[in-house]
């Protein structure tokens, strides 16, 4: 039996709550496992750097001039604030379109406070607000360099969706798992936590050619353009703005992925109960653990500080491993 992860949520002296996380870390010795390998994971937005690799990796990107930007964008789980929102609207119009041809729907931003600055100022809510515009704006540039419709790109049989599939199944080398639906219309396919682990692995193997180029484009931009991948407060930005190898992304319902080139290591984590905490501090725990990130790093986020309304700590969240 593999050992267990457990976020604890301290109150006082006592343990109030207490979350199961799965981890699957794979490397060229291995799988290292807590947890449920097996375990059908929706990995969401976690995949995202899969879902812009064909498009980068086909030569598309190189030859529609993204910038690293735009790459962060393609990979981002956005707070929908003003810098986010503007960036994705310029890149439309320079593929003369514009927010309307985005069918990831519209939502108040992420970030709370610019949602409440929008109101206040009445600028107007629509789809570059979406945490996930950034994604089908790079759907869009991948299809209008293609040749392909730009309509329907987020149904199954679109042909992005089905260079993303192939991409991705070559990677876990398994076939995509039950399909659903993502929060902003596209499928999403949930496959065993060991096998994406194995993908982002596989990664790191890619050596030479138009692979390595495409991941070593797409993880230096989560580096180099961390702000995008997620925005104020957000973790994905604060851990990807520490990093001198790899990206980590984070996806809905308590999943996170990573790759790291150069330790040639990937990393798959899923929270039993979906909750965001348990994944974000097993994340810490599990980078620190292989010094991927520094110990001293991000006091702020590990052990993540519980505090009362009027911010004095009461308690905790850390991880206990057994």
């Amino acid at each position: 039996m593999n050992p267990t992860l457990t976020a604890e949520v301290t109150r006082g002296s006592l343990i109030e709550s207490r979350h199961a996380v799965h981890v699957v870390i794979a490397s060229n010795d291995g799988l290292e496992v807590w947890g449920d390998p097996a375990r059908l994971t929706f990995p969401r937005s976690a995949a995202k750097l899969l879902q812009a690799l064909p498009m980068v990796e086909s030569g598309a990107a190189a030859r529609l001039g993204l910038t690293s930007t735009q790459l962060a964008l393609a990979c981002a789980s956005h707070g929908g604030e003003a810098i986010h929102a503007g960036h994705v609207g310029r890149w439309l119009t320079d593929l003369g379109l514009d927010e309307h041809c985005l069918e990831c729907g519209q939502h108040w931003p992420m970030h709370e406070p610019a949602g409440r600055e929008m109101a206040s100022t009445g600028v107007a809510l629509s789809p570059l607000h979406n945490n996930c515009s950034g994604k089908h704006a790079g759907f869009i540039s991948f299809a209008k360099d293609q040749g392909w419709a730009i309509n329907d790109y987020i149904q199954p049989d679109h042909p992005v969706q089905s260079a993303i599939r192939a991409t991705t199944e070559a990677l876990l080398e398994a076939p995509m798992g039950p399909m659903g639906i993502d929060g902003c219309g596209i499928p999403t396919h949930a496959n065993r936590l060991d096998d994406l682990a194995k993908g982002f692995f596989r990664l790191t193997q890619a050596k030479s050619g138009a692979r390595h180029d495409a991941v070593q484009r797409l993880v230096s931009a989560h580096q180099t353009d961390a702000f995008m991948i997620g925005g104020t407060g957000r973790l994905c930005t604060e851990v990807n703005e520490l990093l001198r190898d790899g990206m980590v992304k984070f996806g809905a319902e308590g999943v996170y992925c990573a790759t790291f080139p150069k330790a040639e290591i990937g990393i798959a984590i899923k929270a039993e109960d979906g909750t965001v905490r348990a994944a974000e501090v097993a994340l810490i725990w599990v980078l620190k653990r292989l010094g991927l990130l520094d110990e001293n790093a991000l006091p702020h986020r590990y052990p993540e500080p519980l505090k009362s309304r009027a911010g004095v700590r009461v308690g905790e969240i850390r991880i206990s491993a057994a």
